[in-house]
Protein backbone atom coordinates (compact mmCIF):
# COMPACT_ATOMS: atom_id res chain seq x y z
CA UNK A 1 0.00 0.00 0.00
CA UNK A 2 0.94 3.31 -0.48
CA UNK A 3 1.28 6.06 2.19
CA UNK A 4 -2.36 7.80 1.02
CA UNK A 5 -3.89 4.66 0.83
CA UNK A 6 -2.82 3.28 4.26
CA UNK A 7 -3.41 6.34 5.64
CA UNK A 8 -6.96 6.08 4.54
CA UNK A 9 -6.98 2.07 5.66
CA UNK A 10 -5.96 3.74 9.09
CA UNK A 11 -8.72 6.15 9.43
CA UNK A 12 -11.37 3.55 8.20
CA UNK A 13 -10.71 1.03 11.07
CA UNK A 14 -10.05 3.94 13.62
CA UNK A 15 -13.91 5.25 12.78
CA UNK A 16 -15.20 1.38 12.45
CA UNK A 17 -13.66 1.08 16.11
CA UNK A 18 -15.17 4.11 17.80
CA UNK A 19 -18.27 4.37 15.99
CA UNK A 20 -20.80 3.61 19.10
CA UNK A 21 -18.97 6.00 21.53
CA UNK A 22 -18.22 9.01 19.48
CA UNK A 23 -20.89 11.12 19.97
CA UNK A 24 -20.36 10.59 23.91
CA UNK A 25 -17.31 12.89 23.55
CA UNK A 26 -19.40 15.82 22.22
CA UNK A 27 -22.04 14.85 25.04
CA UNK A 28 -20.35 17.09 27.30
CA UNK A 29 -21.29 20.52 28.90
CA UNK A 30 -19.09 22.07 27.02
CA UNK A 31 -20.02 21.15 23.82
CA UNK A 32 -23.52 21.61 24.71
CA UNK A 33 -23.95 24.47 26.72
CA UNK A 34 -20.94 26.45 24.30
CA UNK A 35 -19.41 25.11 21.44
CA UNK A 36 -22.49 24.08 20.00
CA UNK A 37 -24.38 27.10 20.70
CA UNK A 38 -21.68 29.21 18.97
CA UNK A 39 -21.20 26.87 16.46
CA UNK A 40 -24.74 27.19 15.29
CA UNK A 41 -25.24 30.71 15.66
CA UNK A 42 -22.26 31.77 13.25
CA UNK A 43 -23.54 29.25 10.33
CA UNK A 44 -27.32 29.40 10.56
CA UNK A 45 -27.67 32.54 9.23
CA UNK A 46 -25.59 31.09 6.20
CA UNK A 47 -28.55 28.02 5.89
CA UNK A 48 -30.21 28.74 2.40
CA UNK A 49 -33.92 28.71 2.56
CA UNK A 50 -34.36 25.41 0.70
CA UNK A 51 -31.94 23.49 -0.71
CA UNK A 52 -29.10 21.00 -0.17
CA UNK A 53 -26.71 20.98 2.32
CA UNK A 54 -23.71 18.61 1.91
CA UNK A 55 -21.71 17.37 5.08
CA UNK A 56 -18.73 16.45 5.06
CA UNK A 57 -17.61 13.53 7.39
CA UNK A 58 -21.07 14.00 8.37
CA UNK A 59 -22.18 11.02 10.13
CA UNK A 60 -21.74 13.09 13.44
CA UNK A 61 -25.60 14.10 12.70
CA UNK A 62 -25.53 16.67 15.57
CA UNK A 63 -25.65 19.49 12.69
CA UNK A 64 -27.70 17.02 10.15
CA UNK A 65 -30.97 16.88 12.81
CA UNK A 66 -31.20 20.61 12.95
CA UNK A 67 -30.70 21.36 9.18
CA UNK A 68 -33.63 18.64 8.07
CA UNK A 69 -35.47 20.31 10.67
CA UNK A 70 -35.65 23.30 9.06
CA UNK A 71 -36.63 21.70 5.56
CA UNK A 72 -33.50 21.68 3.83
CA UNK A 73 -32.04 18.07 2.29
CA UNK A 74 -28.72 17.11 3.94
CA UNK A 75 -26.00 14.75 2.37
CA UNK A 76 -24.22 12.79 5.07
CA UNK A 77 -20.74 11.99 3.22
CA UNK A 78 -18.25 9.74 5.21
CA UNK A 79 -15.47 7.52 4.66
CA UNK A 80 -16.61 5.21 7.80
CA UNK A 81 -19.82 3.29 6.62
CA UNK A 82 -20.32 2.26 10.70
CA UNK A 83 -20.17 6.26 11.53
CA UNK A 84 -22.55 6.64 8.69
CA UNK A 85 -25.09 3.57 10.26
CA UNK A 86 -24.79 5.23 13.99
CA UNK A 87 -26.03 8.33 12.35
CA UNK A 88 -28.84 6.50 10.08
CA UNK A 89 -30.28 5.37 13.68
CA UNK A 90 -30.48 8.43 15.12
CA UNK A 91 -32.03 10.21 11.95
CA UNK A 92 -34.38 7.45 11.61
CA UNK A 93 -35.24 8.21 15.42
CA UNK A 94 -35.94 11.82 14.41
CA UNK A 95 -38.22 10.47 11.75
CA UNK A 96 -35.83 12.64 9.42
CA UNK A 97 -34.97 9.87 7.08
CA UNK A 98 -36.91 11.61 3.95
CA UNK A 99 -34.52 14.22 4.62
CA UNK A 100 -31.20 13.04 5.22
CA UNK A 101 -29.38 10.47 2.22
CA UNK A 102 -26.28 8.78 3.01
CA UNK A 103 -23.30 8.54 1.06
CA UNK A 104 -20.07 6.86 1.94
CA UNK A 105 -16.66 7.66 0.19
CA UNK A 106 -13.57 9.68 0.75
CA UNK A 107 -12.95 13.43 0.54
CA UNK A 108 -10.02 12.86 -1.80
CA UNK A 109 -12.58 11.31 -4.19
CA UNK A 110 -15.40 13.31 -4.15
CA UNK A 111 -17.81 12.72 -7.23
CA UNK A 112 -20.06 15.67 -7.39
CA UNK A 113 -20.34 18.46 -9.90
CA UNK A 114 -19.79 21.97 -8.84
CA UNK A 115 -22.20 23.89 -7.74
CA UNK A 116 -23.79 20.77 -7.24
CA UNK A 117 -25.02 21.84 -3.28
CA UNK A 118 -26.26 24.88 -2.00
CA UNK A 119 -24.24 24.89 1.47
CA UNK A 120 -21.71 22.63 2.44
CA UNK A 121 -20.62 22.19 6.46
CA UNK A 122 -17.19 20.95 6.76
CA UNK A 123 -15.91 21.33 10.67
CA UNK A 124 -13.96 19.14 12.83
CA UNK A 125 -12.36 15.93 12.19
CA UNK A 126 -12.15 16.15 8.21
CA UNK A 127 -10.67 19.94 8.70
CA UNK A 128 -7.88 18.55 11.11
Amino acid sequence: MVAAEEQKHSVIQYYKKVAEEYDREYDTPYFKRLYDKITWRYFEPYLPKEGLCWMLAGALEKWAIPIAEKGLKVVLYDISREMLNVARRKIMKRRLENMVLFEEGDIYEIGFSENYFDFVLAEGDPVS
